[in-house]
Formats: structure tokens, sequence, C-alpha cells
């Protein structure tokens, strides 16, 4: 039987679809009675669809193979018997002036492949730079909202149907209105005066103005950053505001969490807080959410536009959905002085999501939050890591804590599954 080190060793050419019959048959019988092989198939899996779908747009417009066979030296040569090639040995000056510079191939080997490497480079850069990745269309242009780009910081008008490719910055004047409809099922509605940078067909940050959002449930979380911190939906209707010393949320419909450095909060059903970058306790109050509701009627999308945006193929989505891990643990009233997660170490040395770990009462209620690195899950010898609490005090009237672990794809897109959470007391 196949060892895990045989079968993973084989990853690569079968997720490439060049794996013989019995080397096919061997990884996936393996992988059927191994825990450990299939979860690291299933990450080799995503990160090669992540890849794809990323540097989809960087794939050459042209074929290349005039180029190279063009800068390749002659390999075709004569046979030889034994004999003479033992006589050539022996007495190299009968090699000729040809022969004698055969002998250099070895010496200009690695300098011609230099060269082979810088023309593919040229070629490779000759294309158009794609860092761009399709997020969405415009459905309602109202008035004055231009768009830019960080490599193409001039700004340009924006029309109605116009493809949104991120990243993007949109700007709706006095009067303006935008309705940009985002891949997922996802609805975000511009007001007038608004300034948004649009990363994704998941995130976007609003720098300053505001917006009402309507997401569906993709693949993974939306995000949206402000000056002043982190909204994190799975499906709701919210709107943001950006004001002058705070950022403004209020939830519609379903739930919103809201976070800065300090502290993090759960938002529903017509509820609002108001977040800065020193918050150390978020109030979520009461709202009537009917202007906010009323404001956003006011901007209806267009019919064309909407139909030719549902008929446009869709990029790759993540079939997995948000990789939140929820734990329960007994504290039985006690201090608590640091928090201990437990993992599997897998195969993989770099590209690992970041996770922020967040800790409520027993009746959910936010204590605090903190965020472990993705460099942690790079170190293979531990498997363990450990938070601090900032007071012990802070846990001691619980008699039961909430851990919830979500990942932070900004860093990378390994997720990692804890096994365990532990506590220890001063």
């Amino acid at each position: 039987m196949a060892s895990c080190r045989q079968v993973k060793n084989l990853f690569t050419v079968y997720l490439d679809g060049e794996a013989g019959g019995a080397d096919r048959v061997i990884l996936e019988q393996h992988v059927q009675e191994c825990a450990e092989c299939h979860a690291a198939l299933e990450s080799s899996r995503a990160t090669a669809a992540l890849l794809f779908e990323t540097l989809s747009a960087d794939r050459l417009r042209k074929d290349l193979t005039c180029q190279v066979m063009a800068h390749l030296p002659e390999m075709d040569l004569p046979q030889m018997e034994n004999q003479a090639l033992t006589q050539r040995a022996k007495h190299p000056e009968s090699q000729g002036a040809f022969g004698r510079m055969r002998a250099w191939v070895p010496v200009f080997a690695p300098m011609l492949v230099v060269v082979l490497g810088l023309v593919l480079w040229a070629s490779w850069s000759g294309n158009e730079p794609a860092t761009e990745r399709r997020a969405g269309m415009v459905l309602l242009q109202r008035g004055p909202v231009t768009s830019s780009t960080d490599a193409r910081p001039q700004r340009r008008n924006v029309h109605l149907s116009d493809r949104i490719n991120a990243p993007v910055r949109y700007e709706t004047g006095h009067d303006g209105g935008l309705i940009m409809g985002l891949e997922e099922d996802s609805e975000i509605r511009v007001f007038e005066d608004t300034r948004v940078k649009v990363y994704g067909a998941r995130e976007f940050r609003l720098e300053s103005g505001s917006v009402h959002c309507s997401v569906g449930k993709g693949g993974r979380y939306f995000r949206v950053s402000t000056p002043d911190g982190l909204i994190t939906v799975f499906g709701t209707v919210f709107g943001v505001e950006v004001l002058e010393d705070s950022t403004r949320v209020t939830v519609v419909k379903g739930e919103v969490q809201v976070e800065n450095e300090n502290t993090f909060t759960v938002l529903r059903d017509g509820e609002q807080t108001r977040l800065t970058p020193e918050t150390k306790v978020l109030a979520a109050i009461k709202a009537n959410v009917d202007e906010l509701v009323a404001r956003a009627a006011a901007l209806r999308p267009n019919a064309a536009a909407v139909t030719a945006f549902h008929a446009m193929p869709q990029g790759p989505t993540q079939k997995r959905l948000r990789a939140e891990q929820v734990f329960v643990v007994e504290t039985k009233r006690e201090p608590v002085s640091a928090i201990h997660l437990e993992w599997k170490p897998d195969p993989f040395v770099t590209g690992h999501a970041g996770y922020d770990v967040y800790v409520s009462d027993n009746n959910m209620r936010p204590l605090f939050k903190a965020h472990v690195e993705p460099q942690v899950f790079s170190e293979k010898d531990s498997g363990r890591c450990t938070i601090a609490v900032p007071d012990p005090k802070l846990l001691s009237d619980n008699s039961v804590l909430h851990i919830s672990v979500l990942p932070d794809y900004t860093t990378g897109s390994i997720e990692t599954s804890f096994t365990e959470v532990a506590l220890t007391s001063p």
C-alpha cells in the first residue's frame, strides 16, 4: 500500500490531469481511507483553483513556440559507435573546429537558458498587465460619477452597464448616485458625495460618504472596511455611513459583525452602532431604518442593465461557506490568563490565512478579540499558539466562554482546522 509521502508526491500530476491510470487509482483509494491526505488534497485543489482564478488574466495571448524554438540549440547529433567516441576522447585535437566548439556547450548552456528566460519575460511582459479581477456591472449611473484606479489615477466618467474590474475607486458628486451589481447576488447603492474602493466581488472600502448594501450569501463572507474599523456580513441588508468623527452602521435585516482593533459586536435587525478606532465598548441601540430604506429605494437599477448583468458569465466561486469555527469552553468562574489554540500541522510552508479570534461570554456578549498571524501555521513542530487575556478578571464572572475563530483571507487562502481550545488560570 502506498505511503502518505508517496501519495502526496502525486498531487501535482493528479490535479493537472496527467496521472497515469494506476497512479490515479492508488491516490483516490488512499485519500478515501486517509483523512490527513484527503484534507491535504482538498487544500491543494483549493490553492490550485485560487491560482488559476488569480492568474487567469495573465495568460499569454500569443503562441511563443516559434520564438522558443528559434533560440534552442541544435540537438540532432549523428549516431556514434563506441569506438569512435573513445577515439575522440583520447585524441581531442582530431575533432576539428566544430568538435572543439561543441566541447564548450556545457559552459554556454546556462547562459543560453538565461537568454531564453529573458526572451520569455519580454514576451510575457509585453501583454497587458492584468491585476484586475471582474467583480460585477454598473446597474445605475445618475448625475456625476467617476472611476479611477491606482494604475490610471485620471478620473473617467462612468456609464450604465460598465463592467466593474477590481480594484477600482468610484466617486459620486453632489446629486450623484450609483448602483453596483456584484457577483454572488450582492448589490451596493452608493449615495451622493461618496468615495468607495472595490477590491473584489466580496470586499470594498468606504472611504467617505454612505452606502446601502444588500449582500447575498456567497462562498465567503463579505467585508467592508472604513477609516474607523471593519464590518463583516454573511448575507444581509445594512447601511454604512462615514461621519466626521465615526462610522455609523445600521442593520435593516440579518446580522453584521462590527469591529476595530479593540473590540467587536454583532448587530441584528433594526440595530445600529457607532464605531471609532479608539472605541472600547460597542453599544447596539435600536434604530429607525425607514429613512435608510426610503433613501435606497430612490435609487432604482436600470432593467436592461440588470438583465445584461444576470446574463454575464459569473467568475469562479468558492463552494465552501465561511470557515468559522466555534468552541464552547467551561471556565468554572475562575480567572483566565491565556487561551491556547491547537491544530494538526499541515504540509504547507506558506500561503496560510491568519485568524481573528473573538471571545464572548455565555450570553454571547463580546469580551475581547485577538489575531493569530499566518506565520504561526508554518511552524510544523508546534501546532499550538497562546493568546494572552488582557485582564484575567475579565473572564472570571463567566461559567462558559464562546470562542470563535474566523480566517483572514487577506494573508492567504490555506485554512487551518483547529482541534482543541484550552484555558490557563493565573
